[in-house]
């Protein structure tokens, strides 16, 4: 699968002394910005998927924290030239962002997909006279 980012190359009348590579501390510190938010959103997708208990309050704080970290690293990477180690490690960032975002969609489907069985169910059994809310809530115990 091969991932493609929309970089344009500077123009031809930009020479290379023009416009610098990006320094090496920021170049150090974004692959492991960037390593990071990886591991963090592959700790999200496996816990989705396996459909464990993850805590997700606490993996959205730590992905907004990354993410602020590389949005202050790529604008200090303005008016260089990006390495082209860097641009094949954004467009792999992209393809991982992207998993997740999908992954992140299905489970919020199901979740809605759940929430509106338990909200029909209870409306037909509220509809129907049969049995009062009260009923159902002591006639079973919810884990």
């Amino acid at each position: 699968m091969s991932a493609s980012l929309n970089y344009e190359a500077p123009s031809q009348e930009v020479s290379a002394l023009q416009r610098p590579s990006v320094p090496e501390a920021s170049y150090n510190a974004f692959f492991r910005v960037v390593e990071r938010l990886d591991r963090l959103l592959e700790e999200e997708i496996n816990g989705l998927k396996k459909g464990g208990a993850l805590d997700l309050p606490e993996l959205t704080r730590r992905k907004r924290q990354g993410f602020l970290e590389l949005d202050k690293l790529m604008r200090s990477f303005e008016g260089t030239i990006p390495s082209q180690d860097i641009i094949n490690r954004l467009a792999s960032f992209r393809l991982k962002l992207d998993e997740n975002g999908t992954v992140l969609r299905l489970h919020l489907q199901a979740a809605q997909d759940i929430t509106a069985t338990i909200v029909r169910v209870m409306q037909e059994m509220e509809s129907d006279g049969t049995y009062t809310r009260a009923f159902f809530f002591r006639g079973f115990e919810f884990a």
